[in-house]
């Protein structure tokens, strides 16, 4: 590996400069916004008794130069107890003119959380990295964007360091081409202070990023047969070749132990007939010198089973994703494993009606020995096409596989926004630069329908037909969204 003088002149000096918005917004508690895409959702444990929901809300907008796209998002952070009672929310859009998407959170030492992922300008097509401080309340201590126009970096990882620092590791490359090969690592103070950076342009494509706590060195996957373990300064000291071609369709990377790491991802079954694929969630364990230990895959043999996440901690090891019949046309059912330290299951649990599609979200360990897994559904025969809208499903399930409680976050139908002027005589304008409103539709005192009209540029709105008096509009978009406004007409 190679690091750039230029390179690391140029992004130490602007992309991970971090701009600080300061802006706070404190949601009223509970609320959800609608939500038209992949709304998935990941768990982040803080105490015995309540963990972190944290879902994306949005609708899809196309990356002219990434087949995956991007999802025009804001996030909700709610509060949630192990009972899965709602206690409190944090919805937040901070940032003007990005979508964000918050990948991990962060326990801080000092009690706060650190949020971090992807944000992006859709005008730009210009990917940065964003990163959140919160408070234990949910109050919103500052936003902040690491990047620049001259490239586009995105999120790839971060952890919490032996001396109490984050560390970030990401992609940049040339935003007019959306090279992602080369690689960056930040390590930060959990204020934010910026303690080292480094570059690396190899073009080395890798998987996550832990840290050994016997040489306190990190260590990522490096493409299919390699391990990278790197020094404390990202360096890189060794390379590992596994020994052995590996089976799995490598998704992620992690560790077991100080002495074990994993690939974890899909696994073909060997010997399925053509054209049929019988497709499994598979782990492949190994040690920090190359030695393959034996695979573990779990599915059925007339199912297409999706690795999704895997979760390891004291109580066990959690591999979950979904499946789907080999006609079906979407995965149709959540599925979860939950192995012991062994590599032995324990259960395997799975959640879901075999008609809508579920998508895992994730999944996280409880004090009983059970688990909490959240996944986004999606009813398609009655949101079919563009009106398609997702729901988030959190599950518990105990020690022994049982399910215990479920709790579920629909849509409600609308948000509310604001208008400029009101009161107002000829033309109202809708004071919403994040979206794009099509379509109005007016109603009186009495919920009787008065006007439709067509929204000009997103956000204008012509009245001078209107009587005086007060009204109700409805707001709506191309995807299903809604949101309501109250004017006075003068």
């Amino acid at each position: 590996m190679k690091s750039y003088r230029n390179l690391l002149a140029i992004i130490a000096s602007l992309i991970f400069c971090l701009n600080i918005f300061g802006q706070q917004e404190k949601a009223n508690p509970l609320i959800i916004q609608t939500s038209m895409d992949e709304a998935g959702g990941f768990l982040t444990p803080i105490s015995d008794e309540h963990f972190l929901l944290t879902i994306a809300r949005g609708h899809v907008v196309t990356h002219p130069n990434d087949i995956n796209g991007f999802y025009d998002y804001t996030n909700i952070t709610y509060l949630v107890s192990d009972e899965l009672e709602l206690i409190d929310s944090l919805h937040f859009d901070p940032v003007a003119g990005y979508g964000t998407r918050v990948a991990q959170i962060i326990p801080l030492p000092d009690g706060n959380y650190l949020a971090l992922g992807n944000a992006y300008d859709s005008v730009s097509n210009d990917f940065q990295l964003y990163l959140r401080w919160f408070d234990a309340e949910l109050g919103l201590i500052r936003d902040s964007l690491a990047g620049t126009s001259a490239f586009s970096e995105q999120y790839y990882a971060a952890l919490l360091n032996q001396a109490g620092n984050i560390v970030i590791s990401g992609g940049y490359g040339n935003t007019d081409t959306a090279v992602l090969g080369h690689l960056y690592f930040l390590e930060m103070n959990p204020e934010g202070n910026l303690l080292q950076h480094y570059t690396d342009s190899s073009m080395i494509y890798r998987f996550g990023l832990v840290q050994s706590g016997v040489d306190e060195k990190y260590y990522q996957g490096g493409g299919m047969n390699s391990l990278f373990r790197l020094n404390t300064d990202f360096t890189l000291d060794t390379i590992i070749e596994l020994d052995g071609q590996l089976e799995v369709d490598v998704r992620n990377f992690g560790k077991l132990n100080d002495s074990t790491f994993y690939y974890v991802g899909n696994y073909y079954v060997q010997g399925s007939p053509p054209p049929i694929l019988d497709m499994d969630m598979a782990f492949q364990p190994f040690s920090m010198n190359g030695e393959l230990f034996p695979l573990v895959h779990f599915g059925a043999v007339d199912t297409l089973d999706f690795y999704n996440s895997m979760t390891v901690s004291d109580e066990g090891i959690f591999l979950v994703g979904t499946k789907h019949s080999e006609s079906g046309p979407v995965p149709s059912w959540y599925m979860a494993n939950k192995l012991n330290h062994n590599l032995e299951l324990e259960y395997q649990v799975v959640y879901g009606d075999g008609v809508k599609k579920y998508r895992s979200g994730g999944a996280m360990p409880t004090a009983d020995g059970g688990f909490l897994a959240s996944m986004s559904v999606w009813d398609f025969i009655h949101y079919p096409g563009d009106q398609m809208q997702h729901d988030v499903v959190v599950v518990r399930y105990d020690a022994n596989g049982q399910l215990v409680s479920t709790i579920e976050l629909p849509a409600p139908p609308g948000t509310k926004v604001l208008l400029a002027p009101n009161p107002a005589a000829n033309q109202v304008q809708i004071m919403d630069e994040q979206h794009c409103w099509q379509f109005a539709e007016l109603f009186d005192q009495q919920g009787k329908l008065i006007s439709e009209k067509r929204i000009s540029n997103c956000r204008n709105i012509n009245i001078s037909d209107l009587d005086t008096g007060i009204y109700l509009i409805r707001l709506s978009d191309n995807y299903g969204k809604s949101a309501v406004a109250r004017l006075v007409k003068e």
